[in-house]
C-alpha cells in the first residue's frame, strides 16, 4: 500500500531549510523574503519534494530577479505535480488557464495573419510601455512576465498592473 505524501509546506523547519538552500543558490534572494513567500504558499497542493524541485530549478534561472515566479505554473514543475497546480483563469476565457490559454493563442494567430489591417487582437507595432522595442518580442515585457509582474496577454501592450 502506497501512501500519498502530505502536500504543501508542513513545518517551519521545512520552510527554513528550503529558504536557506535557495538563498545559497541565489544570494540576492534574502532568506527572510523567501520565508515570507513560502509562508504565503504553505498550503500549496504539491508535495513538499515537488515544491523543492520546482523552487531549485526556478532559482537557477539567472534572469529571474525575484522568487515570486516559483509558484507559477511552468516547465520548472515536475510532471507529477503539474496536475495539482492551481489554475489562474484567463480573464477573457474563464475555462482556460491564463498562462496557456488556447483561445488567446488562436486569437493572436488569427490577428497576425489577416490582411485586413491591424486587428484589436494584434499587438501594436511597437511596445506601448517600451517604445524602443517591437511589441510581440519586447524583451522587457517578457522579463516582466517571467518575474510575475506582467501577464502574458499584455506583452507589447500597456501593463495596467505595473507599479510605476
Amino acid at each position: 500500500m502506497t501512501t500519498t505524501p502530505p502536500t504543501g509546506i508542513q513545518t517551519r523547519e521545512q520552510a527554513a531549510c528550503l529558504a536557506n538552500l535557495l538563498n545559497q543558490i541565489r544570494p540576492d534572494w534574502p532568506a527572510s523574503s523567501l520565508m515570507t513567500l513560502l509562508a504565503e504558499h504553505r498550503a500549496h497542493p504539491a508535495p513538499f519534494a515537488d515544491i523543492c524541485q520546482a523552487a531549485i530549478t526556478k532559482a537557477q534561472e539567472a534572469d529571474l530577479r525575484t522568487p515570486a515566479a516559483i509558484f507559477n505554473p511552468g516547465p520548472h514543475w515536475p510532471e507529477r505535480a503539474k496536475a495539482a497546480l492551481p489554475r489562474t483563469p484567463c480573464p477573457q476565457h474563464r475555462e482556460e488557464d491564463e498562462h496557456t490559454c488556447r483561445c488567446c493563442a488562436a486569437d493572436r494567430l488569427a490577428a497576425n495573419t489577416t490582411n485586413a489591417g491591424q486587428s484589436d487582437l494584434a499587438p501594436p507595432a511597437t511596445c506601448q510601455d517600451h517604445p524602443n522595442q517591437p511589441a510581440g518580442t519586447c524583451t522587457t515585457c517578457w522579463a516582466e512576465v517571467q518575474n510575475g509582474v506582467r501577464r502574458r496577454n499584455h506583452i507589447g501592450r500597456h501593463n495596467p498592473t505595473a507599479h510605476s
